[in-house]
């Protein structure tokens, strides 16, 4: 889920109230002002990759496992967000949607990160359908063709010392989360999203780093999730994991912590045959098993997953120390190893501690 990291900063940014509960699921879909996700509306490809502005947030995520020609590592994450902020016009340049945009790159041993935010009013940040394009000033997402964003070319400059471009290229099926893209984040229901993952996704390209360039080529993960949900009450934050298993198989596993409640767990595997299995509080356990102090916080940094009946049991470690970002709403996000039952790669996300 997405990048899904920074549901809160609406809250102190913009000075938006967090929703009541949802209505019923055959309330009007305006309820509130803002549009509901609901089973009445199922989700669509390839209409569904473009923007929603009557939601109140939405993201199109990335994240890449990356190496170079001689092995060395780096772990890139860009996320383009939109939020919903119902505004008077007062002039061409206000609208009611606002972009942030976020960039990370990590190697052993530095860590780039930035982070843009604008109006889309005077079109210097947004979505567009043709090409399919994500931008916010020179950072771009550009589509070869028309509404769908893969193949893609994505170049971002960090600095002039400080750049990547790299060409995404598709390699198996989008994957719904939940029920057909309905996506409940709580026990509840009242927590919820439509969610959609490209979790066969390479990445090859160019990072230029202090005048080097490195040849660098692996595996990525796309998400794109929108929602009028996720600001309710009791909602602490979430660990969100992505993994590509060296078997072939591609797992995405969500944790949702609530106030006086066990955190709620769902998630997605999809297996090597490309069949695609449903996850919940029986099937997935998720248990963190080493914390350590991050930005003077104490974040849970090695967890143990298990998928019982798939004979799924790994440990999650992270890439290194102190893989955080320090935004307006700062959240941890960085690459992961898996070792066990299964060896790979993939991220971790760690939101609200």
């Amino acid at each position: 889920m997405k990048n899904h990291a920074v549901i809160l900063l609406c809250l102190f940014m913009f000075s938006c109230k967090p929703a009541d509960s949802p209505p019923p699921e055959n309330s009007p879909i305006r309820s509130y002002d803002y549009a509901q996700v609901t089973l009445n509306r199922p989700l669509q490809l390839p209409q569904d990759h473009a923007a929603h502005p009557d939601y109140r947030l939405e993201w199109w995520y990335l994240t890449a496992n990356l190496e170079n020609e001689s092995g060395q590592l780096f772990a890139l994450q860009f996320t383009l967000f939109r939020f919903r902020n119902p505004t008077q016009r007062n002039s061409n340049w206000s609208d009611d949607q606002i972009w942030m945009a976020h960039v990370s790159l990590h190697n052993r041993d530095e860590h780039w990160f930035e982070q843009r935010l604008a109006r889309g009013a005077v079109g210097n940040a947004g979505q567009t359908q043709n090409p399919f394009t994500l931008f916010v000033d020179d950072w771009n997402w550009v589509s070869d063709l028309p509404e769908t964003p893969f193949p893609a070319t994505l170049t971002v400059t960090l600095s002039d010392s400080v750049k990547f471009r790299a060409r995404l290229i598709t390699q198996g099926n989008y994957i719904l989360h939940g029920n057909s893209g309905y996506s409940e984040k709580s026990a509840n229901g009242k927590l919820r999203s439509y969610y959609y993952s490209q979790p066969f996704l390479q990445l090859s390209g160019q990072i230029n780093l202090h005048g080097q360039t490195h040849q660098v080529n692996g595996p990525g993960w796309y998400d794109h999730e929108w929602t009028s949900h996720l600001m309710q009450a009791g909602a602490n934050g979430w660990d969100w994991f992505s993994l590509h298993l060296d078997n072939g198989a591609k797992l995405m596993a969500f944790r949702m912590r609530m106030d006086d409640t066990n955190a709620h767990l769902s998630g997605t595997l999809i297996t090597p045959d490309g069949t695609v299995l449903k996850l919940d509080q029986q099937s997935l356990q998720l248990t963190p098993k080493e914390f350590e102090q991050v930005n003077n916080k104490r974040l849970p940094t090695r967890w143990r997953l298990k998928v019982v009946e798939k004979d799924i049991d790994v440990e999650l470690v992270r890439f290194k120390k102190n893989q955080w970002n320090e935004g307006v709403y700062p959240y941890y996000e960085g690459a992961i190893s898996v070792s066990g039952s299964h060896s790979g790669q993939g991220f971790m996300e760690l939101t609200g501690y």
